[in-house]
């Protein structure tokens, strides 16, 4: 079965942020964020994924050359051929590297009951909201996040964002099946595969690709 390699660090070490640069798309996202904490996060965030980028696919991370769509997602354009979607959420970063298209979203559990109730009928269908009786205060919360992180996994692959509304997205009780509004799919097609990934305690995280494939998962510490 196909490997998608899944790296995830919380901060990078200050002599390999000082040896990298970021490219003027990574710039001009960089310098609309207002708060320090912010700029730091996207640092750690955007470092990570060339170094980790560079050692899935051995080579110098200051080498890698991104294109992006006209919605922002980025792709590789030296080398090519390999496809990544990364996440950073909380005190985490998470990148997926595969050799498939693919969609990643890792989520800290942030939103408190009231929240919730706001967000609820925004991320889920009625029929998704019905896995929410009976369930505790904190299992709402998780079972929010689980929806959540799927479709915005979903969404990442589609590289459409929040123009695919996640209310048009129906995540079967399985976690791993999913459905679209008619109305998306001619434009999305069907072939879709979720998988929920372990992660940290009030976390979330979910990977989307064409077909199922086989998590490699790495703490990339050492590598950072």
């Amino acid at each position: 079965m196909e490997a998608v390699h899944v790296y995830c660090w919380r901060a990078v070490r200050p002599a390999l942020l000082a040896g990298l640069s970021f490219d003027p798309h990574e710039q001009q996202r960089r310098s609309r964020l207002r708060f320090a904490t912010l700029t730091e996060r996207f640092d750690h965030a955007h470092a990570g994924l060339r170094i980790a980028l560079g050692d899935a696919l051995n080579c110098d991370p200051a080498s890698l050359q991104f294109q992006y769509s006209a919605l922002g997602k980025p792709a590789l354009l030296h080398p090519s051929g390999m496809h990544f979607s990364l996440s950073h959420a909380g005190q985490y970063c998470m990148l997926a590297v595969g050799a498939c298209p693919l969609g990643l979203d890792l989520e800290v559990h942030q939103a408190g009951a009231a929240a919730l109730q706001q967000l609820i009928p925004f991320v889920m269908q009625p029929a998704e909201q019905q896995r929410l009786a009976n369930l505790s205060e904190a299992g709402q919360i998780s079972m929010f996040y689980r929806h959540w992180v799927a479709k915005e996994a979903l969404m990442k692959h589609a590289g459409l964002g929040l123009q695919l509304p996640p209310q048009a997205i129906f995540i079967r009780d399985d976690f791993c099946a999913v459905e679209v509004a008619p109305a998306w799919e001619y434009q999305l097609g069907t072939d879709w595969y979720l998988q929920e990934l372990k992660t940290f305690h009030g976390y979330s995280a979910a990977l989307c690709t064409p077909h199922p494939v086989r998590v490699v998962s790495a703490f990339a510490d050492g590598l950072l």
